[in-house]
């Protein structure tokens, strides 16, 4: 496309970013500047969250351990050592998240943050409890003159790397993931399709659309999910109702 709104765009309330060189920075490096606020926003549901979910506990053993009881080594107790004892709750071991970043051009960044910090509550929740997390970024959108449907999916996290906050502060947390980098692929499509989804200049990028591709999803994020994500106690229920679901044992609430 000669006009292509991923580079030009600079609204404030539609983008993180100033520029499309800023944006594909941040898509390289992380976002530094958004981790400590990722972290606050995730910071506040994953506690909460945790004092209701299982987790890792360490038994006494007489094997080679980690570390030591040393109440019952100062007894003479054979069984001193300590030897972690995963309580891995009933379900699937691995959980996939799938988070549909596509959103209408009214949606404001501060949403989507809020949005990617439950996401990242939820998947360090999920790892706590023993499961192994993917995180899956993806767009779709519907033609605008035919039935055609088009998805576009990246992998944030994959179940064998840890959560880097950094790295996800973009990811999964950035009005610019769409709206400059999944623009920026979707400009590089065939005249014919682009005209088909109405992907020209003054023209827009299709119409938002949730996904119908997603495979394997566990936990699947849609566009239009009903959630006040900028609402800590809508966006923790969120949280929970998912853990409940992929079959994570809760206790009582405090």
């Amino acid at each position: 496309m000669p006009e292509r709104s991923s580079r030009r765009i600079t609204h404030d309330n539609f983008n993180d970013a100033s520029t499309f060189e800023v944006a594909l920075e941040r898509a390289k490096r992380g976002w530094p500047e958004n981790t400590a606020r990722l972290r606050d926003l995730a910071a506040s549901l994953t506690d909460d969250v945790m004092q209701r979910v299982p987790v890792t506990e360490f038994k006494r053993s007489e094997e080679d351990g980690v570390g030591v009881d040393v109440d019952s080594y100062l007894l003479g107790e054979p069984d001193c050592l300590l030897r972690p004892h995963k309580v891995t709750p009933p379900g699937c071991e691995s959980v996939r998240i799938v988070l549909n970043a596509c959103v209408a051009w009214n949606v404001p960044p501060a949403i989507l943050q809020a949005k990617g910090a439950a996401v990242v509550a939820l998947a360090s929740a999920l790892e706590k409890a023993g499961r192994r997390v993917e995180i899956v970024v993806a767009a779709g959108i519907d033609a605008k003159f035919t039935s055609g449907h088009f998805e576009t999916y990246f992998p944030a996290k994959r179940e064998d790397e840890p959560l880097q906050l950094d790295q996800l502060a973009f990811t999964v947390a950035s009005a610019d993931v769409f709206r400059r980098m999944v623009f920026a692929s979707w400009e590089t499509l065939p005249a014919e399709v682009r005209r088909d989804f109405g992907i020209f200049p003054n023209g827009g990028y299709g119409s938002v659309s949730e996904l119908r591709q997603h495979g394997s999803a566990n936990i699947l994020v849609g566009s239009g999910e009903g959630v006040a994500w900028t609402n800590a106690e809508a966006a923790r229920k969120w949280v929970l109702q998912q853990l409940q679901q992929e079959g994570v044992q809760l206790s009582a609430a405090a």
